[in-house]
Parts: structure tokens; sequence; C-alpha cells
């Protein structure tokens, strides 16, 4: 026995490192030079591949990617684990791994440049960060895959049944056509929609609705009356009951663009990463009255047969813009085109503004309305 145990454990070594042959053969198949197959019949599906710091969302998309592609292919889930030390693992890399960093990352001051790389045993997808790493992997599972999400919630889900696919070697790199991109949900399924609303590429950047209601409160009416809205002879004090919806503050006072200019310079200050602050104005048609030697507004101006206030909110939005930025040139502001404020006003507006133009877009039954919208938005 002495003479052939020797042997026998170099048997054993030996086999230790040949490749144990499954009911599916291991990832990495290829059928052409050019191409590498996903799965097949008798190829299971690879894992998926996160980050060693990967974050909630990461690991929640890569999740609800694994489950998709088990229901496609008829298959057991794929693994989702975490990377090790090598940057070579084969598999789907999700986010930032090593074999991504490798690969280059996208400027993290960007919007939204998504990569998707298929190499002979990797599928690499991601972003500059783990949002738009989320938005990578939808993409790709709608780009390359076919899958749809019409509706919010599992009646709108539709995944392809598959036997097999192979995917063309290569890279793409996506950017947004729209920088900002956001539909509005409300009620108990929120959570569904906005869920929806990513799965569908969808990301707000700019923030640009109803703010001002937070800084002009009952208290600072108390310290500082005269930037509330003049209302027939008398400052009106806006009640906390429904702040969104009170009159305008006094947009004819340069105090009052001072206030909200200071409110938007210590939200920066205090959100290094943000990018925008909202100059939102409440969800109201009182404006006040104004002195008659106040410049930006005309009694007799009508849009759209409302007065019209465009040159009233958007000198007061480029006065707070022109001391935002002497501190945050790179920060973006948004504001609200909106109702008495749609009209483009007799001036330009600061750069670093973007309105949201808010008309209804239904209303385009109306010839002359869609004409006159298309004009509003350079389409015309």
């Amino acid at each position: 026995m002495k003479d052939w145990l020797p042997a026998l454990l170099v048997l054993m070594v030996a086999l230790t490192y040949l490749p144990i042959k499954n009911a599916l053969s291991h990832w990495g198949q290829t059928v052409a030079a050019d191409t590498l197959v996903l799965f097949d019949a008798n190829q299971r599906l690879p894992d998926i591949v996160l980050p060693s710091s990967a974050t909630a969302v990461e690991r929640a998309v890569a999740k609800d990617a694994a489950r998709i592609l088990a229901e496609m292919s008829g298959q057991a889930p794929p693994a989702v684990r975490l990377q090790s030390w090598r940057n070579n693992s084969s598999g789907i890399h999700i986010g930032h791994t090593e074999a991504a960093r490798a690969n280059g990352l996208p400027d993290a001051t960007g919007f939204d440049r998504i990569i998707h790389e298929v190499r002979s045993r990797q599928i690499l997808l991601y972003g500059q960060d783990a949002q738009a790493t989320e938005l990578a992997v939808y993409a790709w599972l709608r780009e390359q895959l076919g899958v749809r999400w019409y509706l919010p919630g599992p009646l709108g889900e539709v995944i392809p049944p598959q036997d097999a696919i192979t995917l063309p070697l290569g890279r793409i790199e996506y950017s947004p056509s729209f920088l900002s991109r956001r539909t509005d949900f409300n009620g108990r399924h929120r959570e569904q929609a906005n869920l929806w609303a990513r799965r569908n590429g969808m990301r707000e950047f700019f923030s640009y609705n109803h703010n001002i209601h937070r800084f002009f409160t009952p208290a600072l009416f108390e310290q500082e009356p005269e930037v509330f809205a003049l209302i027939n002879g008398s400052r009106r004090k806006p009640t906390a009951r429904s702040p969104g919806e009170n009159a305008h503050p006094d947009l004819s006072n340069p105090r009052t663009a001072e206030i909200f200019a200071q409110a938007a310079l210590s939200y920066f200050r205090n959100n290094p990463n943000a990018r925008s602050f909202s100059l939102g104005l409440n969800d109201s048609y009182d404006f006040g009255e104004f002195p008659e030697s106040f410049p930006h507004f005309d009694p007799n101006r009508f849009f759209r047969g409302m007065l019209d206030y465009s040159d009233t909110v958007f000198a007061f939005s480029n006065a707070i813009a022109e001391i935002v930025t002497a501190e945050f040139p790179d920060r973006y502001l948004g504001a609200l085109a909106y109702a008495n404020a749609e009209n483009v006003p007799s001036f330009p507006v600061h750069p670093k503004i973007i309105p949201y133009l808010t008309a209804d877009r239904s209303q385009w039954y109306d010839p002359e309305f869609k004409r006159e919208d298309k004009e509003l938005i350079g389409l015309g």
C-alpha cells in the first residue's frame, strides 16, 4: 500500500483542479469570436458580482436583475455575490467593481452617463454613482433583453421568455437626452410608481417645485412683515394651515430676494453635493400690490387670459441667481414657469436658472394653444 499511496495523493490533488461538470456548464461560452452566450439550454446564468462596498441601491437592483433573468431563462436565480480580490472574475458586474474601475469610471459630476460593456467572460453595467448604476442595469434589461415596464406594479411588467440569449461583444455608452427626468406620483402606490419611473430611466437632478413657503413663515412675518404681500393696504400674514397656497411674498422688495438667496446659500453650504435649489413660488395667483415705480409689472399685459407676472417672477429670480452664483457658480436654480409666469419674460433669464414649463400638453387639442405652446418651448 505504501508503494501506491503517493501516486493516489497526486491523483487526488490533480482531480481537485479539474473543472467539475455540472448539469449546466460554467459561464463564458462563446459561439463566435465576437459574441457571448448569456445563457442557453446547456449553460447556466452567470453570477452577479457587486463591489465590496455595494450600496443598498446596488444590492436591490442586483436582486431584481437576478429575479428577472431567472424568470426569462427558466433557470434558478443567479447568485449575487461581492467581488473577490480579483478584478477578472467572470459574471455580470454591477457598479464600481474592480473590473469597472480598471475600465474607467464616468465623470462623477455628469448627468447619468451609463456604460454597458460585454466581454468574453464579463458584462459590466455601471454609471457615475449608485443611482446611475441602477439606471444602467434597467437600461440593459430593456435595450438588450427586451424587458418592458408599461405600468407600475407586476401587471405592467413584461419579461419575454427566452431559450437562449447571445450578446455581441462591445461597449455602449448612454447619455440622457433630458438631464433631469421626473413624473409626479401621489397616493398609496407611490413606491411602485417611483420604481416604475426608475426602471424607465427617470431621475430628477434639478429641484423646481413650490419652495418659498418654507422660508417665508408666520415667524418671519413677525420679524419682517414688509417682505410679505401687500393686499388692500395691509401686509398678508401666511397661514401655517396651507403654506403652499398663501399669497406670494412681496417680489418687488429687494429684501425678499436677499432672504431667499440666503436660504439657497445655506442649503448649498450644508449640502456640498447638491446640484440645485428650487426657487418655486407659492401655488397661488395672488401677488399683492406693487409700488407704481416698480418696473417689472405691467397691469395691461396678459397671457392666456391671466395677468402676466413673468417679468416680476424672473426679475426676482435673476436677482437671487446673481447672489447665489457669486459663491456657487456651478449650481443651478430650478423655477416654475407656471400660471401667471408661463410667458417668456422681456429680458434674458439667468443662465443658471432652469424654468420648468407647466402647461398641460393635453391642451394641444386646441390648434392655437398648440401653436403658442410650441413657440414658447422653441419648437415653433
